[in-house]
């Protein structure tokens, strides 16, 4: 299932945020997606070291902006990683701390993919397309370690 939707409806509403300017939201996504690997980094750093403060201005920086870029997914799965550092430091989750960053990074490979799918087309103005046998293959590279496409208009 495409998430592409629910895509063009968080750049829309970020565009109109932004005056109407396409080329604003791309600079921004373009910033998010470049951001992910060292916020996953800092996070990581953060969690091993045990400074608690740290690894919530990561997750709140990465579920807010992920957020407005459409990533619902890894929105989502940052505020659950930041209910369990604000709870416990991570005890009250049964997945170890690694694992957990696994999944994020995870959700990041998969988020960016979908976003490089969909983006070029968004900031063309295009009407939405479904998803198509070389996004699929895409995400499906990216789960492999394969480097996903950078997202930008």
């Amino acid at each position: 299932m495409t998430r592409e939707p629910a895509l063009r409806r968080a750049w829309d509403a970020l565009a109109a945020d932004l005056g109407g300017d396409r080329e604003a939201v791309g600079r921004f996504v373009a910033a998010w997606t470049g951001a992910l690997g060292p916020r996953l980094l800092r996070l990581r750093a953060a969690l091993t070291a045990g400074d608690v403060g740290d690894a919530e201005a990561v997750l709140l920086s990465l579920r807010c902006t992920s957020t407005m870029v459409g990533a619902h997914e890894l929105a989502a799965l940052a505020g659950r990683e930041l209910a369990v550092v604000r709870g416990s430091g991570g005890e009250g989750d049964p997945r170890s701390p690694d694992r957990r960053l696994a999944d994020l990074t995870t959700a990041a490979v998969v988020a960016v993919t979908r976003t490089a799918a969909v983006l070029p087309a968004w900031c063309d103005g295009e009407a939405p397309a479904s998803v198509t046998p070389g996004s699929a293959a895409r995400v499906s590279r990216a789960r492999r370690g394969g480097s996903p496409p950078r997202a930008r208009c």
